[in-house]
């Protein structure tokens, strides 16, 4: 299941942006997430804090590419 940072949503001027992206992550975050994120600029800036604190709560991060699908 995925995991969305409604990073969307967020508007230019609003403050507070990292901290509420994190919020709306590990408000939502479970074993075998995937976080849907965008190329704006505030997930940007606070992409190092997120990860940052995902691993602090023990949460670690594979690449794509390295999960082997299975087939139902």
């Amino acid at each position: 299941r995925s995991v969305g940072s409604l990073d969307w949503e967020m508007k230019e001027k609003e403050t507070g942006k990292t901290e509420k992206l994190i919020s709306n992550v590990t408000d939502q975050l479970h074993s075998g997430s995937n976080i849907l994120m965008h190329e704006l600029p505030w997930t940007v800036e606070g992409l190092d804090t997120l990860l940052t604190t995902l691993e602090g709560k023990g949460y670690s991060f594979v690449d794509p590419r390295s999960i082997e699908l299975k087939m139902r």
